[in-house]
């Protein structure tokens, strides 16, 4: 932290700096550290028990076979050009953090921050860079994905085509990532934008990837995945996608015939014909097909996912159950 740092802390009145992370449960966490106290800390960051990325959402104990206990540290690393000042907390900023093995000074396997970045680094390999935004969508509150990219000439070039090929390919244990709560299987439902079937289509909103065009509409120019909510880790959200689409890169897949109307309106049979299946109807099943993902399962890494499909499997068992008043009230 430079002086410029202290100084914006001290001008803000800052007491308080809060260390954020996000876990395997896909919740926020954070650590706070009085300033008072920084400059001690700040060469081996503060120190949380490994078994914080083992905990899932019901309660804190240690999910069985997590291969993660409540023995051992990491540390919190503070990465300072994320540095925010809370408005609506006085006193206090927030940043967020990488997790250390303190011994060695590397980055943990189970640090979800540098996962997205292997798979970023990889897409940089192909001299490609990925722009993307989240949008949260719910039954009653729809709003358009908001930033630019490049347009294209054609509606979807070869490698972008290739890359959603692989997205699509992947996408019944890309489930487990991006809709990752039991209460996400709620929402997929066909005729509801959401995407429930596996295909894709120009401008079509009932397709899992809607490829969209200019404000002038006479262009494609990015594309939006919809099999993805609030409740998912952004940092594996968006890494898994990558990494399913870097396979698609690999392998040179075409992406299937577009699906030009609600495929929910297309005749079972004439769907089991095109192909056209359905995304995975609870968690239970993307998590099966995630498990044999050999693609997901390299790209994760031997130990996230270990721990990762733990915590999943821990929230499946205790919350299939459970109804839906019981599920919001957690």
């Amino acid at each position: 932290m430079n002086d410029s740092l202290r100084e914006k802390l001290k001008n803000s009145g800052i007491k308080f700096i809060r260390l954020l992370w996000c876990d395997n449960a896909n919740v926020i966490r954070a650590k706070a550290a009085h300033v008072d106290f920084l400059d001690d800390c700040i060469d081996y960051g503060i120190g949380i028990t490994v078994a914080q990325q083992a905990l899932p959402v019901m309660a804190d104990v240690v999910a069985p076979d997590a291969g993660l206990m409540p023995v051992g540290e990491v540390r919190l690393m503070p990465d300072w050009s994320t540095l925010t000042v809370l408005p609506y907390a006085k006193g206090h900023a927030q940043v967020l953090s990488d997790m250390i093995v303190g011994e060695t000074g590397n980055v943990w396997e189970h640090c979800l921050r540098e996962f997205l970045r292997r798979q970023t680094e990889k897409l940089a390999e192909r001299d490609l860079t990925l722009k993307a935004a989240f949008e949260n969508e719910f039954y009653l509150l729809y709003r358009n994905s908001e930033g630019a990219l490049k347009p294209v000439d054609e509606t979807i070039f070869s490698q972008a085509a290739s890359f959603v090929a692989g997205v699509l390919d992947h996408l019944p244990a890309l489930a487990a990532v991006t809709i990752p709560s039991p209460n996400s299987y709620r929402r997929i439902r066909p005729h509801c934008w959401v995407g429930a079937f596996r295909v894709w289509g120009y401008q079509n909103r009932e397709a899992v990837v809607r490829v969209c065009g200019n404000p002038k509409g006479s262009q494609a120019d990015r594309f939006e995945f919809k099999a993805s909510d609030a409740s998912s880790n952004p940092y594996l959200a968006l890494g898994a996608l990558i990494a399913a689409g870097l396979d698609g890169l690999e392998r040179n897949l075409e992406l299937p015939a577009e699906v030009t109307v609600d495929p929910g309106h297309i005749p079972e049979e004439e769907r089991r014909a095109r192909g056209i299946d359905l995304l995975p109807q609870n968690l239970s099943e993307s998590l099966e097909a995630l498990r044999k993902d050999q693609v997901l399962l390299k790209a994760l890494g031997n130990d996230l996912a270990r721990s990762f499909t733990a915590v999943r499997q821990a929230e499946w068992e205790a919350l299939e159950d459970m109804s839906f008043s019981s599920v919001i009230m957690l």
